[in-house]
This record gives structure tokens, C-alpha cells and sequence, in this order.
């Protein structure tokens, strides 16, 4: 009987130990990788496939071509912008811990951010410059939709205010719809 109970306890302990390693792996995998990048990782975005499914056959060759002068630039400063916060997030986590260091990473990650967002908006500047008055609405509207619930990763996933995963795959604080039962206010 003994004996028995030794190989189930065995077995228990192997699926157990299989299971452990299965999730550490997730773990580790998802803290070196680090977040991805798009609307879940709350880094600055632009997509241009998005866009030219938002804006239709119309904008393509519009699309296309600041796709081919920006996306070069936009995916540099975002490779830039992604080791900045990955030094970061190093400086907040070093030990023995330097206040100096972590605020002088954290300088560089904004200045970082920033000439990644410039390089997105010159984008989206350009490309409206390009577009009849039609497109630049539906440009407009494809914007304010993404845009909904915030952004630096807060996605409106429902109507309860509460924290979660949103309808994009955006993890953040949900926002509560107006009194009417509307959607609530744009944070512009």
C-alpha cells in the first residue's frame, strides 16, 4: 500500500514541478522580453495598417508613402525609447539603489518618449496633409475611437470603473459611462 501511495505521490509532485516550470517560463519570458509594444504596452503607437483599414483603398497610396518616409524613423526612436525604459526600470531595481542614477535614467526615458511621439505625430501631420477633407474625418474618427478610455494603456473594457483587460487587450482602469448611460467624456 505504501509503495502505492509513494508513486502517486511521485506523479503528484512531477505534474506539479512540470506545471511550475511551465508558468516560470511564462514569467521570465514576459519580464526579459518586456511588454509589447502597441496599445497594451501603453507606449506610443502608430499603425499604419490600422489606418489604411480605417481609412479604406482611397488613402493607400497616401498611407503608403508616409508609411515608407516615417516607419524607418518611428521604429528607431521606438527601439531607443524601449532600451531607455528597460535602463529604467534597471536604475529602479538596482541594488544598492542610486536616486541619482534612476532620476537621470528617467530623463532620458521622457526625452526618449518624446522624440518617439514627435516622429508619430510629424507622421500623422504629413499624412493628413495628404488627405481630402473626407479622409482627414474618417482619419478623425479612427483616431478618436482608438483613443477611447485614455492612453498610456487605459482602455475602457467596461462600464464599472474598475481594473481589467479592455475589448483591445489594453490592461488599465475602466471608466464609468455618464449619468445618461452614455460613454463617458473624452479625456481631451
Amino acid at each position: 500500500m505504501s509503495r502505492l501511495l509513494a508513486k502517486h505521490w511521485a506523479i503528484a509532485l512531477l505534474v506539479s514541478l512540470a506545471l511550475n516550470l511551465f508558468l516560470g517560463g511564462l514569467i521570465a519570458t514576459r519580464w526579459l522580453r518586456g511588454p509589447v509594444d502597441g496599445p497594451r504596452s501603453g507606449r506610443p503607437h502608430l499603425r499604419f495598417d490600422s489606418l489604411r483599414e480605417a481609412l479604406g483603398p482611397e488613402a493607400k497610396a497616401a498611407i503608403d508613402q508616409v508609411d515608407d518616409q516615417h516607419s524607418a524613423t518611428i521604429r528607431k526612436t521606438m527601439r531607443e525609447m524601449m532600451k531607455a525604459r528597460r535602463a529604467a526600470t534597471e536604475a529602479l531595481t538596482a541594488d544598492p539603489f542610486d536616486a541619482e542614477k534612476a532620476r537621470e535614467a528617467h530623463k532620458v526615458l521622457m526625452t526618449k518618449e518624446t522624440t518617439a511621439r514627435s516622429a508619430m505625430h510629424e507622421a500623422l501631420v504629413e499624412l493628413a496633409a495628404a488627405l481630402p477633407a473626407e479622409q482627414r474625418a474618417k482619419l478623425g474618427q479612427a483616431m478618436r475611437k482608438r483613443g477611447k478610455g485614455g492612453h498610456h494603456g487605459r482602455r475602457r473594457s467596461g462600464r464599472d470603473g474598475g481594473w481589467g483587460q479592455g475589448r483591445d487587450g489594453g490592461w488599465g482602469q475602466n471608466r464609468a459611462p455618464d449619468r445618461d448611460g452614455g460613454d463617458p467624456p473624452s479625456p481631451e
